[in-house]
């Protein structure tokens, strides 16, 4: 069955005066296309971003744990798995993944978690 689905960028809905305060993903792999797509809602809105970051769909994309940590040092962001654990080196992602974890929390730093 084919599908077609219309797509968009945050940083275009952002210019539509879309202010969000939360991102939700689970895009099986392109969560750093989502990421990359919105630099002014990173930052200047400074969302909480929850996201999936798994192993195996990532690979298919050609990302890296380090990507996803580049990306959260670039806009100042912490990076913790969803029991609020936190992550600083991207090889802590791979033990994460170890232990089936695939959920992460992406709190921008001024929040102080």
């Amino acid at each position: 069955m084919k599908v077609s689905v219309l797509l968009t960028t945050l940083e275009k809905q952002y210019n539509l005066g879309v202010r969000p305060t939360v991102i939700k993903m689970d895009c099986e792999g392109g969560e750093m296309d989502v990421l990359r797509g919105g630099g002014n809602v990173s930052a200047n809105l400074r969302p909480l971003v929850l996201t999936e970051f798994a192993a195996a769909n990532i690979n298919a994309f050609g990302i890296e744990p380090a990507d996803l940590f580049k990306w959260a040092g670039d806009f100042n962001y912490k990076l913790f798995t969803e029991a609020f654990a936190p992550l600083v080196l991207p090889h802590d992602m791979v033990n994460v993944w170890a232990r089936g974890e695939e959920n992460f929390i992406l709190p921008p730093s001024e929040l102080g978690i």
